[in-house]
């Protein structure tokens, strides 16, 4: 009988993500940030990063670890793009203006800071109405429209709705010049993990003859929660109250997000 094959120690232990101009990798607690400056020189900043669920072990029991990790993974975006507008020198002034100075006064940061803050809790109210009720609403108004007669097919159609306007998104998001280039920032850490994790010597002409796309990306656990969601909802009656619905979603995004963890 043959042996079972060892597990290979590289798999899933390195993530990370595109910044402007540069990427991010982590390795357990640790994380690099690299970017490259307009002079073509490449600065790295390396921090760590302790999961809550390390320091609460009650948030590792399931229907909370999952989003848990999502929230984390939120707020380690964050930081690491703030890093790298640092490092790039997006955030480099002559002179402190005086609104700059009442924002250090009364909130403790800089400029660039709040705004990305702001930015970040707009983009999410936004990505909450886009991707979750705009469906409903497209999906109720079809079946008002053929008096009801969609039954349980409705699940299914919202879910492919949902599916269509991300990968619209994704689309026309990448028509923008910066954003493709983050995009290809975002494929070379791919490229990059993927030969980490072969035990291959990283380098630039290594890394290139991987794929771009990795099955631990964040846009495939979008995927994977999208899929989820819609068998999750196949197993419940339809809601007619707004109020219900949005309460029923809340409550089950903790537990999809879950299972896709």
């Amino acid at each position: 009988m043959s042996k079972k094959e060892p597990r290979n120690p590289r798999l899933g232990v390195v993530g990370g993500q595109a910044v402007l101009e540069g990427v991010m990798m982590r390795h357990g607690e640790r994380y690099s940030v690299s970017v490259r400056k307009e002079d073509g020189s490449i600065t790295t900043e390396n921090r760590t990063f302790v999961s809550v669920r390390k320091k609460i072990k009650l948030l590792n029991i399931p229907l909370l670890r999952g989003a848990v990790n999502f929230i984390e993974m939120l707020i380690l975006s964050y930081k690491t793009l703030s890093i790298s507008a640092d490092a790039y020198g997006l955030t480099e002034e002559e002179e402190e203006s005086k609104f700059e100075r009442w924002l250090r006064e009364h909130f403790g940061k800089g400029l660039v800071d709040v705004v990305m803050a702001i930015s970040m809790v707009l983009g999410l109210a936004l990505g909450v109405g886009i991707f979750f009720f705009l469906p409903s609403l497209l999906t109720k108004a079809t079946d008002n429209a053929l008096g009801g007669s969609l039954g349980w097919a409705k699940n299914l159609i919202e879910g492919l709705i949902k599916i269509v306007i991300f990968i619209a998104y994704l689309w026309l998001v990448s028509l923008m010049p910066d954003i493709r280039r983050t995009f290809e920032y975002h494929g070379a850490e791919h490229k990059s993990i993927f030969c980490y994790e072969a035990g291959v010597e990283l380098t630039p002409a290594n890394a290139a003859k991987y794929k771009r796309f990795h099955p631990r990306c964040g846009t495939s656990f979008m995927f994977v929660m999208i899929a989820i969601s819609i068998l999750c909802r196949s197993f419940r009656g339809t809601m007619c109250c707004c109020v219900c619905l949005s309460s029923s979603r809340c409550c089950r995004l903790s537990s999809v997000s879950d299972m896709s963890f």
